[in-house]
């Protein structure tokens, strides 16, 4: 008798253990899955626009023109769409996205009040298709500069003066502009020189530039109008197959893609 009863008890057990075991794996099955769903981001560098809530249990990554990804960890959500044509706020520069999928409609606000003292407010509107729930969740965001513009650049002309390699005793100005530790860095035609860089919608701002200090009788006018446009306002940038054209109210600067 004692037997059977120790025998019953220990079957219990082992299947008391079993249901536990299958339990906790589908709870850390979900869990899994949910955090898998940030890697359907492309990195920070490779996104124009990131934002996230205060405690990380969503995500949004954006590349104008083309795709928009959110994420939510909490509401088990993953969208995905192609990213339709931006409305951009009159003067305000507060942006606008609306995309859908097969199971939900997005709209996006990019606004230009900060947030942290660092990113933008962005909040954002996630209806199911066929429902009239909304989801709405409010975050914080950076812009992250273009992906194209991760590169090395050669300048070939300032103000539509047009720049060659005759000009100079050593090589045509150029830049390289690096998204991931958000920095600038080249040679001016004279010196060699670095700064950081930050960006809002479509423009990136410069400096302050540092720069070694030589002088060069010929490239050195040329060097100080290319740093000027760079270190002044910000500047908008436009990119035409494999020309970046940077543009604010000291000059513009047109560069090709090195090969």
């Amino acid at each position: 008798m004692k037997k059977i009863f120790f025998t019953t008890v220990v079957l219990l057990g082992f299947i008391f253990t079993l249901i536990s075991s299958s339990c906790n794996s589908s709870k850390n099955a979900v869990e899994i899955d949910m955090t898998e769903s940030f890697k359907l981001h492309p990195s920070a560098y490779n996104s124009d626009f990131t934002a996230y809530d205060s405690d990380s249990t969503w995500k949004l990554s954006v590349r104008f023109g083309e795709e928009i990804i959110f994420t939510s960890k909490v509401k088990k959500i993953s969208f995905r769409a192609k990213a339709q044509p931006e409305i951009v706020g009159q003067g305000s520069n507060i942006i606008k996205l609306i995309s859908a999928n097969e199971t939900h409609s997005i709209q996006i606000t990019i606004d230009v009040a900060k947030c942290k003292n660092t990113g933008y407010i962005t909040d954002i509107l996630l209806t199911p298709i066929n429902s009239e729930t909304k989801e709405e969740f409010s975050g914080c965001g950076q812009y992250n500069g273009s992906r194209y513009l991760y590169d090395i650049w050669v300048l070939t002309n300032i103000n539509n003066s047009p720049l060659t390699p005759d000009n100079f005793r050593k090589q045509l100005p150029f830049m390289e502009l690096n998204l991931r530790d958000k920095s600038i860095s080249g040679f001016g035609g004279c010196n060699k020189y670095s700064a950081e860089i930050s960006f809002s919608y479509k423009k990136m701002a410069v400096g302050p530039i540092a720069a070694t200090k030589i002088f060069c009788i010929d490239e050195s006018q040329v060097e100080k109008e290319f740093f000027n446009v760079l270190n002044s306002s910000p500047v908008t940038y436009i990119k035409k197959n494999n020309v970046l054209i940077l543009e604010n109210s000291e000059g513009t600067l047109t560069f090709k893609k090195v090969d």
